[in-house]
């Protein structure tokens, strides 16, 4: 048997006073009370005094404890602060952080619905709190206005209440618990054994939208076959096809109408930029299209540009494909290997003779012992006419030449037109590849290289980036 718990009563050894008592729900009740080490509130949950009655406790108790589990797992800004958990007197109790403000079905009424701006805004802190709870392989399966709460000094939308939130079973059939909210609980958890899904939180987030922009709850979804759901807008006129429309979709009623995931309902809502959780009268609204990449003209109206990470993995992938195509060009295309001519130019133009028969030959002839025809026709033979539109390269000629009479034995006269012809003579090299060119593939490939390295960075940055709506 459960006592029931007084006002004033100590707890843990007298670490927790109670306070008042907050509500309660199907087999638990909330308690605000004090932390006297800490000199803070608290909320304190625990079972309904008449609980006993019916049901067995010890499988309560065994819940409590998951609870606490599944807390401990979900930890982020948007999701209540789970302290500790403790029994007394075989009764489970978990402590919580105290949320100071109104829950969302005590801030919207049929009289005073949410802007389609500031309804998106909390939708959207309650769908960060999702991703989480989802990424940590857990369904909350109660998302209503009543288990998110507003905080009143910062705006902050806090998802509370895991009383029946379960494992994802990614498809698998699993047996139902009877704890389902009206307008807000899917089809499949009104059956004995269903699917668990991210499905069937998707529906509880649109159903809380189409509350918040209507101020009305939707039609349960048992009736949904003989009652039609109204379209938000028929309500509201002034409301936009973009959210109506991501309302209908993901108020499907078969599980397989709805988005798999919060990302992609996400995407069908109009996308907030620079919005601010202090004011959020100034939020600009970016509306999305698949066909345009960025809405350029309402960017330029925001004071601050903060593109949304899709944003960034588009950018990045384009710039990408774009260099990355450049540097396999660069890498792989066809280029003959690069060859050195060493020429002889004289000032007057006049052909130019290779110093490639200077080289060393054992089976060569000196040119000492061919006649004058024979000496004259070899001459001809390896004169490599030069283009003057090729760019050379001057170097110093020091090539051996076996048939060359040294100086010492020319006369005066032949040593100074000996002089004279070296002086008006240069040497000259070009490089030269199969198109003519002189490329410079390394260097190129090397400033490609830094290029997809800094782009890549700059991407995964933008796409990993703390997003603030």
């Amino acid at each position: 048997m459960i006592s029931t718990l007084v006002m004033g009563k100590n707890l843990r050894d007298g670490k927790y006073i109670l306070d008042q008592e907050l509500g309660e729900g199907g087999f638990a009740c909330t308690y605000k009370a004090t932390n006297t080490i800490l000199n803070q509130p608290v909320v304190i949950k625990t079972l309904k005094p008449d609980l006993g009655q019916y049901t067995n406790l010890s499988d309560v108790r065994e819940e409590f404890l998951n609870e606490s589990q599944r807390l401990i797992r979900c930890y982020h800004p948007n999701i209540v602060r789970f302290y500790e958990f403790f029994s007394e007197n075989q009764v489970p109790y978990i402590v919580m952080d105290y949320i100071p403000g109104k829950t969302l079905d005590q801030v919207v009424s049929p009289e005073n619905p949410l802007s389609e701006t500031t309804a998106i805004a909390y939708i959207l802190q309650v769908a960060k709190a999702l991703k989480v709870v989802h990424n940590s392989n857990l369904l909350h399966r109660d998302i209503k206005p009543q288990n998110l709460i507003l905080r009143q000094d910062n705006q902050q939308v806090i998802l509370i209440d895991f009383g029946i939130a379960r494992e994802l079973s990614w498809g698998l059939i699993e047996t139902q618990t009877n704890v389902v909210s009206d307008g807000y609980a899917p089809i499949e958890q009104y059956l004995p054994r269903a699917r668990r899904t991210p499905a069937t939180d998707i529906y509880g987030l649109a159903a809380t939208l189409y509350t918040l922009v209507t101020g009305e709850i939707p039609v349960t979804a048992t009736l949904r076959h003989r009652i039609p759901l109204e379209n938000p807008q028929k309500i509201r006129p002034e409301l936009s096809n973009e959210i109506s429309q991501a309302i209908m979709i993901g108020m499907g009623l078969e599980i397989e109408e709805r988005p798999y995931s919060v990302d992609e309902w996400l995407d069908l809502l109009p996308e907030i930029k620079n919005y601010k959780i202090k004011n959020i009268n100034t939020t600009v609204l970016f509306r999305k299209t698949k066909k345009k990449l960025l809405n350029f003209a309402t960017i330029s109206q925001c004071k601050v540009f903060n593109p949304s990470k899709k944003f960034w993995a588009r950018f990045t992938i384009f710039l990408g494909l774009v260099l990355g195509l450049d540097y396999l060009w660069l890498r792989f295309r066809p280029v003959a290997e690069n060859t050195e001519i060493p020429i002889n130019h004289t000032k007057e133009s006049q052909p130019i003779t290779s110093v490639g028969d200077n080289v060393s030959d054992p089976t060569r002839i000196p040119d000492i012992f061919l006649s004058p025809h024979e000496l004259e026709s070899k001459t001809k033979s390896i004169v490599v006419p030069i283009e003057e539109s090729k760019p050379v390269t001057p170097v110093t000629d020091n090539a051996s030449d076996s048939t060359r009479i040294p100086d010492i034995f020319l006369s005066p006269h032949e040593l100074d037109r000996n002089i004279e012809q070296q002086e008006t003579t240069s040497s000259l090299v070009i490089s030269i590849d199969n198109e003519g060119k002189t490329p410079q593939r390394n260097t190129m490939v090397t400033v490609m290289t830094i290029k997809l390295t800094y782009l890549s960075l700059l991407g995964v940055l933008g796409v990993f980036k703390k997003k603030y709506y």
